[in-house]
């Protein structure tokens, strides 16, 4: 599935500039990525934060990360260094309060089980 979601056609349907444009996520800021899966969008997103800012993304699904992983690795992306994997659950977050600028979930939202406590 991972591959599916982090593919050209998905990024033609939902393209992540725009995505970015409309969540105001800009150069500098610390932003946290509930559900990250493959990383459709994370490696815009840490591209559009920059050096001075971070990604965290968080999956509870360990293959999911473990595949963000070996996106990491390739050559088109080595130069980003702003990314850090968080194996986590969207309902007991390992942060604390005021830790980011700005919090984001792409379809991950009808995954979760409680969504009112989300």
């Amino acid at each position: 599935m991972g591959s599916f979601l982090d593919s050209d056609f998905r990024r033609k349907r939902h393209p992540p500039d725009k995505l970015i444009s409309l969540s105001g996520i800009k150069e500098g800021m610390h932003v946290l990525e509930v559900g990250c899966g493959s990383g459709a969008f994370t490696t815009f997103v840490a591209r559009t934060v920059g050096i001075k800012g971070e990604v965290y993304a968080l999956d509870i699904q360990p293959g999911m990360l473990m595949q963000l992983k070996e996106k990491l690795s390739r050559p088109e992306n080595r130069d980003i260094r702003n990314i850090k994997l968080i194996e986590g659950d969207a309902h007991n977050l390992p942060f604390d309060d005021n830790s980011f600028d700005l919090v984001y979930a792409i379809t991950v939202i009808q995954e979760i089980p409680d969504k009112i406590r989300f």
